[in-house]
């Protein structure tokens, strides 16, 4: 049984899976396998894939009809052998050493779950914010709310991109098994990733924290996936998977606000915004989207929420004018906030 199993979503990725494929290969710790899955691919992928099945029996390629890179990590998850998982979209590549160092790591401290850096492929070093290794409980436990929702000591935390994706962490497959944990598609439920994360740092017996990076990590193409949810009502499923499961780990008493503060700024910024992009030609149109955001139930409950704690000055802003209640100030607001990132 080998140690690692990597386990790679390919899509349509024909002139960009070599990079992948060989930073996994050639890596110093030949104890692994490499399990490529073809996610319904309309060019010549599969074909490029059992190319390198033929060359290396660490190769493992299936083929399945397209659901996405979650469900492809899914999919993988429960036909890998390895000791340990880690998931790397088909455009980012593992760094020199990787394998053998985070499996060296999980060894040595008996860990369940690993967290690491990701450096882009514009050379952006995205380390996590600590000055060297630790499983220090009360470190992990800020990840933890971190995770849930805004809060004045994991303000260095929320600065951390991507902290929920999962090529972020080696998981030991075992456990991850035993716990049920998977993703979800970006259709069912949005962010898909970060229930897993949650429920990950929150079941995970030991947690090791490593600041340097170990994937160099490349955003993927955009899936074509039929959304038959809007974004509001994905982020909504999202908001009530993880306070299910808070609830029954008897800790959302003293997070509830947290996460109401969490909805309030990352699925009513990001709504909003798709509203106002999408309707900037017609008020009448923007209007009504605007309006079935707001009028949320769970909105109006993150929008009244006194809690503001680790909130920057532009998000107590944004509250400020959302409990306003005015379509068009709302509109005016976002529509300069975009241009702003523009």
């Amino acid at each position: 049984m080998p140690a690692l199993s990597v386990i790679v979503p390919v899509y349509n990725g024909e002139e960009k899976l070599n990079p992948c494929v060989e930073s996994i290969l050639k890596q110093s710790n030949p104890d692994l396998e490499l399990l490529l899955i073809n996610d319904g691919s309309e060019d010549h992928s599969l074909e490029f894939c059992h190319q390198f099945e033929r060359q290396d029996p660490r190769v493992t390629v299936y083929d399945k009809p397209h659901g996405g890179k979650y469900d492809c990590f899914n999919f993988g998850a429960v036909r890998a052998r390895g000791d340990y998982l880690l998931f790397l979209p088909g455009e980012s590549c593992l760094m020199q050493e990787a394998a053998k160092t985070l499996v060296s790591y999980a060894q040595r401290e008996r860990a369940d779950l690993l967290l690491f850096g990701e450096v882009t492929a514009s050379g952006e070093k995205n380390s996590l914010p600590i000055s060297k290794d630790t499983s220090d409980p009360k470190i992990c436990e800020l990840v933890q709310n971190a995770l849930v929702g805004p809060g004045t000591r994991e303000q260095e935390w929320r600065k951390v991109k991507g902290l929920d994706s999962p090529w972020r962490r080696l998981y030991r497959r075992e456990w991850f098994l035993e716990n049920h944990l998977h993703f979800f598609k970006a259709t069912e439920l949005f962010p898909p990733a970060l229930p897993a994360a949650i429920i990950a740092h929150y079941t995970s017996h030991k947690t090791v924290l490593l600041p340097e990076p170990f994937v160099a990590f490349q955003k993927s193409q955009t899936e074509i996936l039929e959304q038959k949810k809007s974004l509001i009502e994905r982020y909504q499923a999202c908001f009530e998977m993880v306070a299910d499961f808070l609830k029954q780990q008897h800790a959302y008493e003293h997070l509830e606000k947290r996460h109401l503060a969490w909805f309030l700024l990352e699925a009513g910024k990001s709504c909003l915004e798709e509203a106002v992009k999408s309707s900037l030609e017609n008020r009448e149109k923007l209007y009504d989207r605007l309006k079935k955001i707001l009028r949320t139930p769970l909105m109006i409950r993150a929008i009244q929420s006194d809690f503001q704690d680790g909130f920057s000055r532009t998000e107590k802003r944004m509250q400020r004018i959302l409990r306003i209640d005015h379509f068009h100030l709302i509109g005016s607001y976002f529509r300069y906030h975009i241009r702003q990132m523009t």
